[in-house]
């Protein structure tokens, strides 16, 4: 049993390390591209400044998201009082109105402290929907039926 764990461990960290290897390397190509495109506006020397000073850019972005993903906020003990407190009463409409509006409002307090990590989120889903149309149609078509 245990050979089998660490034949597929060491297949996974292989693994890992290869896309991690083709990812730096399209990553080289995309900033090499960055580069060309600037070379024809500015001098090689601030076109490659820049080039540079992008990636760093890019790179900072990436450890702040990365930081402020690793922060958990447990739910506040308010409103998990309530959430017992209505699932406790049989839920009439008027009482998961107001649990709706109580979870709401937590979520939207949640993506207001953490506007980095919500807008990196918010492209990758454009992206996403954009380059992938059968995925756009499936969600429009669960939007059209959820009215």
């Amino acid at each position: 049993m245990m050979p089998s764990f660490l034949t597929r461990l060491t297949i996974a960290i292989a693994a890992g390390v290869a896309a991690g290897i083709v990812a730096l390397a399209g990553f080289g190509f995309l900033l090499f591209a960055v580069f060309l495109a600037l070379r024809d506006i500015y001098p090689p020397a601030q076109a490659a400044a820049l080039t540079g000073l992008g990636a760093i850019v890019l790179g900072g972005l990436i450890v702040l998201v990365a930081r402020k993903g690793r922060t958990r906020t447990q739910p506040s003990k308010d409103l998990m009082a309530t959430v017992v407190t209505l699932i406790g009463e049989n839920l009439e409409a008027d009482r998961s109105a107001e649990l709706g509006a109580m979870i709401g409002q937590q979520a939207a307090n949640w993506i207001r402290g953490r506007p980095a990590l919500t807008s990196v989120a918010a492209a990758a889903i454009g992206f996403v929907l954009g380059a992938c149309p059968s995925l756009r149609r499936a969600l429009a078509d669960l939007l059209a039926r959820a009215e």
